[in-house]
């Protein structure tokens, strides 16, 4: 199940994914749609074709996907190829069409349990238009709807169980580009996709166990994009090697307001999620040289209500939070770069949960946040995708740190706030000084403001005694200097140079 895809489950990537081929005929284009799917392990076929004028028709397409543990098959009464007469081919085929997919638990070879999901799928008004040419063709396409319905589950297992479930799109456009590359050259991809909105509901329920479960989410404003350079599915196996050929992708996927709502009963006890976000947004990059995830989200809301806690409901929320991890996996003599980003902005926490550890409200309900923000050099000298060369370091480093560049750290929690900044450089000819570490030689400049204030209302609390915030004190006093003219507020400058580290001018080490 591990290399299976669902690339020819729904009408929408059989035309769009599987016609990557494609010249601007009808006949070429059919052909294209054998071809490409059987370089993914599909197989596509028609139990007649015939022509219509300057039209292909090709009656019961049936597109199949196998592998040890998963198989889907859709059938579609009538596909047309039509000759638009102006170079163009436009693509219709019927309103909807059944699909069967079916999941096998092969952990007891002797009695494999195969579980089936029989599905609708519904396209009406679905047009694809094929332009370009025969090398490099572009497909446009349109839809008013889209929909995936769940009408049936079968299967050792499912017999007490029930369940239902549709996901449909709204206001569906894009284009996807393709260029064939020559001999074994990867395909070139540039698509664009756009969603007015998505709807998703599920639910089921299971009568011997006495659990159900149920799922609604609304989305608006869907966008994605995709450039990449694809391989058949033979040559993906290896991803070292495919990336070392060619293959590359970079995918870009944005959303609008989103609301959701999860339920579900277990052991006579319901548990609801609930929430909503205002935007958000994820990215993947990969390429022979850096690989890449982003993410980010903003306005959110979470309830929480049910369940085994002691409260009827607690309640979450951020302005925004946000990550960006990007790295080199290729070995170089080099030194190469890397960035990470974390941002969590005005966290609030519930009330409820906040009053178990401070019931007299001594601390601050400030909304929380978090942000380091930092880039850096590494010289890899190993492949991270070359699992075998991975293997074999054991416990041993793929590489070296050779610098770090703190843009940014903020940490404002209770009323207190930590900022601070710095850059460093890093030896890794000598790794005895720090025991294990690299030597640092570079400055960390920190600025701490309401830290006494906030050690004074834990003493109160009786998280710590008078005698351990005295030891506390000590430490911040040896280790920052009060800025005169700020109220509570103490900077810190941390300087490693020498084999050595100076805090504020003074050696410690």
């Amino acid at each position: 199940m591990k290399h299976w895809r669902l690339a020819g489950s729904t009408a929408l990537a059989l035309i769009l994914a599987n016609a990557a081929s494609a010249e601007i005929t009808p006949d070429e284009v059919w052909q294209s749609w054998q071809t490409l799917g059987a370089d993914q392990g599909q197989t596509i076929t028609a139990k007649s074709t015939s022509h219509d004028g300057s039209s292909l028709v090709a009656e019961g397409v049936t597109i199949q996907m196998k592998d040890a543990e998963t198989s889907v098959e859709g059938v579609i009464d009538r596909v047309v190829f039509a000759d638009q007469g102006d170079g163009t081919v436009a693509v219709t085929m019927s309103d909807s069409y059944p699909m069967t997919l079916t999941v096998t638990d092969t952990t007891d070879a002797a009695a494999p349990k195969p579980v089936t999901l029989k599905l609708t799928v519904t396209q009406p008004g679905l047009k694809v238009v094929a332009s370009g040419t025969a090398a490099a063709p572009t497909y446009a396409f349109d839809a008013p709807e889209f929909g995936v319905k769940l009408d049936s589950l079968e299967g050792p297992g499912t017999e007490t169980m029930t369940a239902a479930g549709e996901v449909k799109f709204t206001g569906i456009k894009g284009s996807y580009a393709f260029a064939a590359g020559e001999g074994t050259a990867p395909m070139a991809l540039d698509s664009t996709f756009a969603a007015a909105g998505m709807t998703m509901d599920i639910s089921g329920a299971d009568s011997a166990a006495k659990s159900d479960f149920k799922a609604k989410v609304s989305v608006a404003d869907l966008n994605g994009s995709t450039k990449g350079a694809f391989l058949d599915a033979a040559a993906m196996e290896n991803m070292n090697k495919a990336l070392q050929e060619g293959f590359f992708t970079d995918s870009q996927f944005s959303y609008g307001k989103t609301s959701f709502e999860f339920g579900g009963t277990e052991d006579g006890k319901p548990t609801t999620i609930s929430g909503e976000a205002a935007s958000g947004g994820v990215g993947f990059v990969l390429n022979k040289e850096t690989m890449g995830f982003k993410g980010n989200g903003g306005g959110v809301t979470m309830t929480v209500a049910g369940g085994d806690m002691p409260f009827p409901s607690v309640s979450v929320s951020y302005s925004e939070a946000a990550f960006d991890l990007g790295f080199p996996v290729a070995k170089s003599d080099a030194p190469q770069p890397f960035t990470f980003l974390a941002r969590l902005v005005d966290l609030k926490l519930p009330d409820e949960l906040l009053g178990m550890v401070d019931p007299t409200a001594q601390l601050p309900r400030d909304p929380a946040t978090l942000i380091v923000d930092s880039t850096g050099t590494v010289t890899l000298t190993t492949d991270l995708t070359d699992d075998a060369a991975m293997a074999a370091l054991g416990d041993a480093p793929p590489g070296t740190l050779d610098s770090l560049d703190l843009k940014q750290i903020l940490l404002k929690a209770a009323g207190a706030e930590l900022t601070g900044s710095g850059a460093m450089t890093f030896d890794n000819t000598d790794l005895e000084t720090y025991g294990g570490m690299p030597a640092p030689t570079g400055t960390i400049d920190l600025k701490l403001v309401g830290g006494n204030t906030l050690l004074d209302k834990i003493v109160a609390l009786g998280f710590v005694t008078q005698d351990d915030a005295m030891g506390v004190r000590m430490m911040m006093s040896m280790f920052g200097k009060m800025v005169e003219g700020e109220p509570d507020t103490m900077t810190s400058t941390v300087e490693f140079k020498d084999k050595g580290i100076n805090v504020n001018g003074q050696k410690i080490q």
